[in-house]
């Protein structure tokens, strides 16, 4: 089951949407820079609910 979509847009920055029963949002994805190879690689942005 496919609860939402993101896409890169012109300026580079991943950004979509979600929606449930429950709730629906537009998200962004943030990069994550660590040294430690276990850290995720983007973090979940809410942009509105």
């Amino acid at each position: 089951m496919n609860i939402g979509s993101i896409k890169q847009n012109d300026a580079g920055i991943f950004v979509g949407k979600i929606a449930t029963l429950a709730i629906a949002m537009t998200v962004a994805l943030r990069e994550v820079h660590s040294a430690n190879p276990k850290a995720p690689k983007f973090e979940v942005l809410a942009l509105s609910a």
